[in-house]
């Protein structure tokens, strides 16, 4: 067992976060301090222990349990280090409960710790960062003049879209202007994006949560914005919201499905509540006040990103050949008419946290090529880029070494490859046989194994060519 107060400012007791984690079964935890009694002193949890390969395993549990004074604005966890995408083993928190006070704040959260070996670790370890996002307790925070925070939840939209919950805290009798808009973004030919505009999506008629106050509908318009108007050439739709007693206001913001990535920025104007410090959001990020055209406004950007795509692609140069997927039915391959398979994921998540059975996580490929005429012959030697001909060859850590494109998740500077976008995928149990079928060798089949360990943020194709593997004439 290891237990710690996370460090900042403020009484102990009161104001900070007390992190405990609990050993499991043969797992081993034990708590240091480096650099202790210096500006940069920190603590260090250590975990552990041996797991069975492949198998997400549960070595310990974690607890964050808020200061007296203090909740949790929304869920605390763990954030990644900047090495660890270049590891294929994963660490994870698995949520088991919550705890919450009279008020209904929720003061505590309890969850296993899971960990899926693959490989021998990069350095010896997976490094993680505590993420800690917690605030003062309504009961605690009512007698102030202004505003104090704004609960806007993960920075990350659903791909299906989402209604998302915002709350405002802050004293009694405030005034509170509030825009919820779209970005309008371009992308050059370099994928760099170009801003273009904002359109308001508040609601007309805005669906609030807490009674006593009000939430004035936005029918009133201010200037904003490079232009100083909307993407529509109009201005902005803004709302007022005047703070109730309790010191908290909260309302609902539907953000809809969209089929592209985009991002949104909810602008609050801060010219009426001094710096506005202390305004969070989920991943602790600061809130813009530099954003062009929005002078006097604190801005915060979402971003809804769009699920991650596998295209598996095998290509050739044959002319003579046709192709079965399964299916029982041959159908032309050629170089006009490759073989495309596409698989949808879920965006920066592992293996183990995709619990819809929507999502394939491992898979049979299987190809069964004819001859139409002519014969198969498998081939041999090098491809003169530093592979082999015949069978491929699948590697997720070298590039050069796998006849599949984009093979590899993180960027390699020393092979000059650049990494898929996250994605960490295994190949294995890879076979080619060629058989008779109506004529001599005039049946090739293809077949291997796919484990998506964790998909990654962008979607990628993998380019197999048969043309590597044998010949047909």
């Amino acid at each position: 067992m290891a237990k710690d107060i996370l460090s900042g400012d403020g009484n102990p007791k009161k104001d900070k976060t007390e992190i405990e984690i609990l050993e499991f079964n043969s797992s081993r935890v034990k708590l240091e301090t480096i650099n202790s009694g210096f500006d940069n002193e920190r603590k260090l949890f250590n975990i552990s222990g041996r797991v069975k390969k492949g198998i997400p395993t549960k070595v310990g549990t974690i607890s964050f349990k808020a200061g007296e004074e203090r909740r949790f604005l929304s869920i605390p966890g763990l954030v990644d280090g900047e090495n660890n995408n270049l590891n294929t083993n994963f660490l994870s928190l698995k949520y088991v409960t919550r705890v919450k006070n009279s008020a209904g704040e929720i003061i505590s959260y309890l969850y296993d710790v899971m960990y899926t070996a693959n490989e021998n670790l990069l350095n010896g370890t997976l490094d993680f960062e505590i993420l800690d996002p917690n605030g003062l307790k309504l009961s605690t925070s009512t007698n102030v003049s202004g505003l104090t925070n704004i609960e806007v939840g993960n920075p990350i939209i659903k791909p299906t879209g989402e209604i998302r919950k915002i709350r405002i805290l802050g004293g009694a009798g405030i005034t509170v202007l509030l825009l919820v808009n779209k970005i309008h973004d371009d992308v050059d030919s370099n994928g760099n994006r170009i801003h273009r505009g904002e359109e308001s999506i508040l609601n007309q008629t805005a669906t609030t949560v807490t009674k006593d106050g009000s939430f004035v509908n936005p029918n009133t318009r201010i200037s904003g914005g490079a232009t100083g108007k909307d993407i529509n050439g109009n201005d902005f739709l803004v709302s007022k919201i005047f703070m109730p007693s309790s010191g908290e206001f909260s309302f609902y913001q539907n953000f809809k499905r969209e089929t592209s990535e985009t991002r949104y920025a909810i602008h609050v104007d801060r010219l009426n509540h001094g710096s506005i410090k202390g305004i969070v959001v989920r991943d602790d990020s600061p809130w813009q006040t530099d954003i062009d055209g929005w002078d006097g406004y604190a801005t915060h950007i979402f971003t809804q990103f769009m699920n991650p795509v596998l295209t598996l692609k095998t290509v050739t140069s044959w002319s003579n050949a046709t192709l079965d997927k399964g299916t029982g039915t041959f159908v032309t391959f050629d170089n006009s008419n490759p073989c495309i398979e596409t698989y949808t994921g879920r965006y920066d998540k592992i293996n183990s946290e995709i619990l819809t059975n929507q999502v394939k996580k491992s898979f049979l490929v299987k190809y069964i090529f004819k001859a139409s005429s002519g014969a198969f012959a498998l081939r041999s030697g090098s491809d003169g880029a530093g592979g082999t001909l015949g069978a491929p060859l699948y590697s997720n850590v070298s590039g050069s070494e796998s006849d599949w494109t984009n093979s590899i998740h993180a960027d390699n500077a020393a092979d000059g490859f650049v990494g898929n976008g996250g994605t960490i995928i295994d190949i294995t149990a890879i076979s080619v046989v060629i058989s008779t079928t109506s004529s001599s060798n005039d049946t090739l089949t293809l077949s291997y194994y796919v484990d998506i360990e964790k998909w990654g943020t962008k979607s990628l194709t993998m380019e197999l060519n048969v043309d590597n593997i044998a010949t047909l004439s």
